[in-house]
């Protein structure tokens, strides 16, 4: 029963989501696969918008995005999060507190992000890959690869890796249509011990099948070791 819920749930969450993407991508946007844009977000001038694949935003993002936004594939953004891509001009010599004119400059947010809860993000800045921006931060400067930024400052550099995965391949939302052809097809290899992704892949040839794998393997007992990419029955 309960794992019928979460199939259900899942799949109210699914097309709730795919209808948004559908939306933003009438209107111009560029969205790659396996993109989750959760509730109350909010993309004014969404023709200016590129998002890459596997990337996660939380609820509450807002960004005007007329001077354009970029957000790179495996990107991380959590809940009250705003970018803006233009400002208005507080040196003009005729009115104050600002000018009747705006400035527009693009914000790029590159591969493999991680930016934490409340951040805001101001025209012009460039986040470089691999980098984390901790919660409450405001970015008004470059962040350079693999940095650590928070509380105005960077306060580490991340270590270099190799890495296999991004998170939204396997933890993201999945296609409830997809998991029952999934679930048919992978029944024919349920009797061994131990299953091969590439076995896997072979029988069910689509871009969300890792986040299948994750799924199936939690309902049926078995244990994922994604170091040497199998599937096993659990000892459990």
């Amino acid at each position: 029963m309960k794992r019928t819920i979460e199939f259900i749930s899942n799949a109210i969450k699914y097309y709730i989501n795919h209808r948004r993407i559908t939306k933003l991508r009438k209107k111009g946007a560029q969205i790659g696969k396996n993109v989750v844009i959760c509730k109350k977000c909010m993309f004014d001038n969404p023709q200016k918008l590129v998002i890459g694949d596997n990337v996660y935003i939380g609820n509450n993002f807002y960004s005007n995005c007329i001077g354009g936004l970029t957000i790179g594939s495996g990107t991380i953004i959590s809940y009250n999060c705003t970018i803006m891509t233009y400002n208005h001009d507080y040196k003009e010599d005729l009115f104050m507190p600002y000018g009747l004119s705006n400035i527009y400059k693009e914000v790029i947010i590159k591969e493999h992000v991680w930016i934490g809860i409340n951040v805001n993000i101001a025209g012009g800045v460039v986040i470089e890959e691999n980098s984390v921006i901790g919660m409450g931060a405001t970015v008004a400067k470059r962040i350079t690869a693999g940095s650590i930024y928070a509380g105005g400052r960077i306060l580490s550099e991340r270590e270099d890796k190799i890495y296999k995965y991004d998170l939204l391949q396997i933890r993201g939302l999945y296609n409830p249509l997809h998991y029952i052809k999934f679930n048919k097809r992978i029944k024919k290899l349920k009797k061994r011990d131990t299953i091969r992704f590439d076995e896997i892949h072979g029988i069910y040839d689509n871009y969300d099948y890792l986040s299948l794998i994750y799924r199936w393997c939690e309902n049926n007992n078995y244990e994922v070791d994604w170091k040497n990419e199998i599937i096993k029955k659990s000892q459990n």
